[in-house]
């Protein structure tokens, strides 16, 4: 649900808190699963299951083909895109943040609205942000694991 006001936007997200988000059609899971083989990606998504169709939106991957395309299009450009996949009038860009050392996944950045307001021309411009927030948590990630040590 999204509500506008003079000061700003707010979004609840449509799952309860605490629930699992489901991988194969957000783009905090693409982005998480894009740092991973396309097989490690399907298992862990067939492990989670598929959903019943009904429940996310009308641009859901529907097909192994069109998830594995969402994958190689993160892959490429960085970032994971969904418009109206998770839920109904909802966009979101995501993007990995990967462990220094190793390029593994330790984290995912997300920016999220109504799709009116989050167009693709938005997220072409909020993406590089997106991007350098990620590189920066990642370089700082290995000081913060060795200060909670």
């Amino acid at each position: 649900m999204a509500q506008g006001s003079k000061a700003g936007l707010r979004y609840d997200p449509i799952s309860p808190l605490g629930e699992d988000l489901t991988l194969f059609c957000s783009s905090n899971g693409q982005a998480w699963l894009s740092c991973l083989s396309d097989e490690k990606a399907l298992e862990i998504v067939a492990r989670q299951g598929w959903g019943d169709p009904g429940r996310y939106g009308p641009n859901a991957p529907k097909t192994i083909k069109d998830f594995l395309d969402c994958l190689h299009r993160a892959r490429e450009t960085g970032y994971a895109i969904i418009h109206e996949a998770y839920a109904l009038g909802i966009s979101s860009v995501a993007t990995a943040v990967r462990s220094p050392e190793g390029q593994h996944p330790i984290g995912v950045l997300s920016i999220a609205g109504p799709s009116p307001r989050l167009t693709d021309q938005r997220i072409r411009e909020l993406a590089p942000l997106l991007l350098a927030a990620a590189a920066e948590l990642s370089a700082v990630s290995d000081g913060i694991r060795i200060a909670a040590r």
